[in-house]
């Protein structure tokens, strides 16, 4: 009896020890303010930014980005159209709605065809081949995925997995991914992750629910970090979970997420006094297995809808002025 006692009194006190330091570590980080060095509403004399942009890329070949009428466009280090892929239409190579995609060095790339229920892949700048769906699985909208050996890794919803890894053929799918205590089977739609590629695993990201996790390409889970911790993202997801759900409807707080040179950047949504606002990012350290929450930006301007990150510098779509920001973190910040 007594050891039992003393078992749970040692449980508690490691459990507010843990509380203590986890919110010593966030008053420790203060937000960094960051102001566009450029702002750039067109491209050259070729392109005005439009008016949705849905995903952005960068690369040793340029910043890419999808315009969801239009295809996407590639952007050189003058922030000038280096080349577009896809336009719209129904034929063969063009895209009914280009999303979110993915690239790793620019030469292969993967476009949602929204409209198609499709991944468009392009190769060396040309139109290669369309890759439906898979059935059986649906797959969550305006979220990020990756591509890994030519296998497609994206959330799904009423699959009985929320993220699978889809070769594009008749093998059909695997589960590389568990459902988690936030999850509610009863709304799904809730339960979309951003998906997005490591050095050498990858990471899911709850959209709606306080998830992140890191696992390996064949589905075992290395890490997890609890976004709670960061009191923001606590704050913004307790309003919407005190909101009655809806079946066919869902929020959005990790609006969008990036990993570039060991840390993965987590854009995130508030409602302060009824005021929407999507302009700050959270840096987080994912070495050594660990996620360690490090840095907090906020962008000068609103609602952003996408971002990417190259080394220091920043790339954000500006929704309120159909524009792309683009910031210089300090090395210190970084």
């Amino acid at each position: 009896m007594m050891k039992s006692y003393l078992y749970s009194l040692l449980l508690a006190y490691m459990f507010l020890v843990s509380c203590v330091n986890r919110q010593a570590e966030n008053r420790d980080i203060e937000p960094v303010h960051l102001s566009p060095d450029t702002v750039i509403s067109e491209c050259g004399d070729s392109l005005i930014v439009p008016p949705e942009v849905v995903c952005m890329n960068a690369t040793k070949k340029g910043v890419f980005f999808t315009d969801y009428d239009k295809g996407l466009f590639v952007m050189d280090n003058s922030m000038d159209i280096h080349h577009q892929l896809g336009k719209y239409g129904r034929g063969q190579g063009e895209l009914l709605g280009a999303a979110f995609f993915y690239t790793d060095n620019g030469d292969s790339v993967y476009i949602v065809n929204e409209g198609r229920q499709a991944f468009g892949l392009f190769t060396n700048g040309t139109y290669s081949k369309s890759i439906a769906f898979c059935e059986g699985a649906r797959f969550t909208i305006r979220s990020r995925f990756f591509v890994q050996e030519q296998t497609v890794y994206h959330s799904v919803a009423k699959a009985g997995t929320p993220v699978i890894a889809y070769r594009g053929d008749s093998t059909g799918f695997r589960s590389v991914c568990d459902y988690t205590p936030h999850d509610d089977m009863e709304f799904q739609i809730h339960s979309g992750r951003h998906v997005v590629k490591g050095s050498d695993s990858f990471f899911v990201i709850g959209i709606s629910l306080p998830i992140l996790q890191e696992y390996t390409f064949d589905g075992k889970l290395c890490a997890e970090y609890d976004l709670l911790s960061i009191p923001e993202i606590a704050k913004s997801m307790k309003e919407h979970e005190d909101e009655p759900k809806q079946p066919n409807s869902y929020y959005v707080t990790i609006r969008d997420a990036y990993y570039c040179d060991n840390s993965l950047y987590l854009l995130v949504t508030t409602d302060a006094n009824d005021e929407y606002r999507c302009n700050t990012i959270y840096r987080l350290n994912t070495e050594d297995g660990n996620f360690k929450h490090v840095s907090t930006y906020l962008l000068q301007g609103d609602v952003f809808g996408t971002f990417c990150v190259s080394g220091n510098r920043v790339y954000a779509y500006d929704q309120m002025e159909s524009s792309i920001h683009v910031y210089t973190m300090k090395q210190e910040e970084q």
